[in-house]
Formats: structure tokens, sequence, C-alpha cells
């Protein structure tokens, strides 16, 4: 499915904390890294499949990105550290893998943490700023407390430059690293929250985000939106009212199509429908049942379930079906 504009993520409720506690200058200058590197972080999106588990190892495209954002775009890495315990975020990270990937990457890490306040243009004195120096001081005490004595030469030259990529602030690099990737999957929720995408961008690649196959959709779209507020999104095809065959049972897709995302589950929905006997019902929800590999369909209070296998590719939307009880009525006689 293409779309030019979004109002998105996931998929799931992003947080808007992090402009909405700033104001005057300091907004316009967290807005502006807002924008900026949610466009820079969607380069590294393939890292997603490695921290979650799913990929043994980063693909080569994930490390292209994520070191370029180290090196050229550190800000990015302290843009929603503060925001790293929110419950909303919904998503799993494999923190081992995570902690690991500068390492398998080979990324050139030149970031401390009490470098983030100036990066982000906080005063010294705030809230924000006292975050990432609570977390700078919980780093130095990690490494006091594990690290081999020093000399004094080292230990000067410590603590007049903590590089994230000296052995002695390892701990602080590490809590970055998992730190950046929190950051890497709650900037691409909200860049595609907030981002208008190009007509090469398709929705079906967004639902398994959200546990979904990208095979509930038709082929045929010519755009959609979904907020980021509730996840409620519109769809539009880009031909008439048509549809597809799954297992069996036929499904009808009407011109314009809503509901609202979740994790594997789309609630609110309005615009699909499904022949049973000589009527068509309406589908109010779907749910995806992972333990027995099925998609459940919701009709008011009764539901099927159809192989989810039949969902995970995309289906073209044919033109002709029965639409109603009158028109199977008809062929029947």
């Amino acid at each position: 499915m293409k779309s030019k504009n979004l109002s998105l993520g996931v998929m799931i409720t992003i947080p808007c904390i992090l402009w909405a506690v700033m104001f005057g200058h300091t907004r316009s200058d967290i807005e502006k890294d807002k924008e900026r590197c949610a466009n820079k972080l969607i380069g590294a999106a393939t890292c997603l499949p490695y921290v979650s588990g799913e990929a043994n190892v980063p693909p080569k495209d994930c490390c292209t990105g994520f070191n370029q954002i180290t090196v050229s775009n550190p800000e990015c890495i302290c843009l929603l550290v503060k925001d790293k315990d929110d419950p909303t975020l919904g998503l799993k990270i494999n923190t081992t893998r995570a902690l690991g990937l500068p390492t398998r990457c080979h990324a050139p890490v030149n970031l401390t943490i009490s470098d983030c306040p100036a990066l982000l243009h906080l005063p010294p004195n705030s809230a924000d700023a006292k975050v990432f120096q609570d977390l700078a001081n919980i780093g130095n005490s990690t490494t006091n407390t594990t690290a081999a004595p020093a000399t004094a030469t080292t230990q000067q030259q410590s603590n007049l430059s903590p590089s994230l990529n000296t052995p002695q602030s390892m701990a602080v690099q590490h809590a970055t690293a998992l730190l950046s990737l929190i950051l890497l999957l709650l900037l691409l929720l909200h860049a595609s929250a907030h981002l208008s995408l190009s007509t090469s961008d398709d929705v079906h690649d967004l639902l398994p985000a959200y546990n979904l196959p990208k095979g509930l959709l038709p082929a045929d779209i010519k755009s959609y939106t979904l907020s980021n507020s509730d996840n409620s999104f519109t769809i539009e095809l880009s031909s008439n009212p048509c549809y597809v065959k799954f297992d069996g049972q036929l499904v009808y897709y009407d011109k314009i199509i809503k509901g609202k995302l979740g994790n594997g589950t789309v609630t609110g929905v309005s615009g699909i429908q499904a022949k049973k006997l000589f009527v068509w019902v309406s589908v109010t929800g779907i749910d995806v049942d992972e333990e027995n590999d099925m998609i459940e369909f919701h009709v008011g209070a009764l539901s099927q379930k159809l192989p989810a296998k039949d969902f995970q590719d995309i289906h073209s939307c044919k033109a002709k079906g029965l639409r109603d009880s009158f028109s199977l009525l008809e062929e029947l006689i």
C-alpha cells in the first residue's frame, strides 16, 4: 500500500513528552533534532530483526546506518534517552544483542553521556539535563567499582576525557549502545507518525511492526493515514470495491477501510465484509492467534479462524464477486 501522507507507531502509542516539556528556543531546537534524526534513523531500520532476536547477525545495511549515526549525528543517540523507560514502547529488545551492536558493527562511538545536554541545547540545571548527568554518574560509579586500579596519570586522563571508547568507560558505552537502540525503535515509530512518505513506501511493510501479516490488506491500495494519537487508520483503495478469496472464504473490501492497529490486533474495523451463506456480514475486528498459527476474524459476537499462511502473501483484489444475498439468489435461480 502506498502513502503520501501520514498523521501514525508500530503497531502502538508513541510518547510525545520530548517536545511537550520544552519551551521557547529549546522546543524549536528539539523539534529540529527530532525531524532530522527521524530521517537519519529510518536508514538503520534493518537493525530491528537483529536486536529483536529474529536474525543471528546484524545485516550490513544495519551497521552502515548505525555507524553513520554515531559519527555524524550523535545528538540522535541522546534525543530520547530520557524516555527510555516509557512503558508504552511495547517492543521487546534482546539486551545482550543491543549492547553488543557497536562491537559487532565496529562502531566508532564518539559520544559521552555527559555531552548530551549540550548537544540537545538543554539548560545545564534543567530536569532533562539531570537525566543525563545521573546516567553518567551511574556509569562512572560502576566503572570505579569494577575496574582495576589505575595510575594517577591514567585516572587524570580518564576524568578529563571520559570517552566512551576507553576501557574505563565501558559501562557508559554499553548504556549508550542500549539507549541508542531504544532511541532507534522510538524514532522509527515516531517517523512513521509524522513524516510524509514518498509514493514508494508501502503500508503492507508497516503491518509486521504490529505483528500482523502483510496479506491482511489487498494489493490495490492508493493511500492511507495512520494517527499517532490512537493508531487509527484510514485506507483508500486504488480501484472500486473488490474481493479476495482466502482458504475458501470470500472477503469484500470497500473503497474506504478504517480501523485501529494494536499489537497483533485490529479493532473498530469498517469496510471489510465476509460472505456467510447467503448474506454478507461486517468484520469488526481481527486478531492474530500465534499459538495456533491462525487469523481470527470477528463478526460481532461471532468469529471465524483462517490459516495464517494464507495471509503471508499480498493478494490482488478482484472486481468480480457476489456482493449480496440478492446476487447469489439470482445466480442460483
